[in-house]
């Protein structure tokens, strides 16, 4: 009894913490990249509403048209991009509680025999 004890602690002590660790991470890099993800589109969008100001009352409409496909295109794709970041991060974040809730699991197994 002593000895199954003894393990259950040391596995406490050395796997908790480190899946823990892992969450922490993860949730930092996560809150990180929503950070920067929101400044970046946030930028985007004011510069196409900036051009766009710019751009009322222009005689040339072909030029303002393509100035601001472009500012379009380029939000939607940081919007894209970072929803693929955030998506990848959620995962990992998944993958972190799982075997954070595996060790757990083990450990409670190991204390009911």
């Amino acid at each position: 009894m002593k000895r199954i004890l003894i393990t259950a602690v040391a596995a406490f002590a050395l796997f908790v913490p480190a899946a823990l660790a892992d969450i922490s991470s993860d949730m930092q890099k996560l809150a990180s990249d929503a950070k920067t993800a929101h400044d970046t589109v946030i930028a985007d969008a004011q510069k196409v509403a900036s051009d766009a100001q710019s751009l009322m009352g222009t005689k040339d409409k072909a030029s303002a048209k393509t100035l601001l496909q472009a500012d379009m295109q380029k939000l939607q794709s940081d919007r894209q991009a970072a929803h693929a970041t955030l998506q990848a991060d959620r995962q990992q974040l998944q993958t972190a509680d799982q075997a954070a809730r595996q060790a757990l699991q083990a450990l409670k197994q190991g204390f009911h025999k």
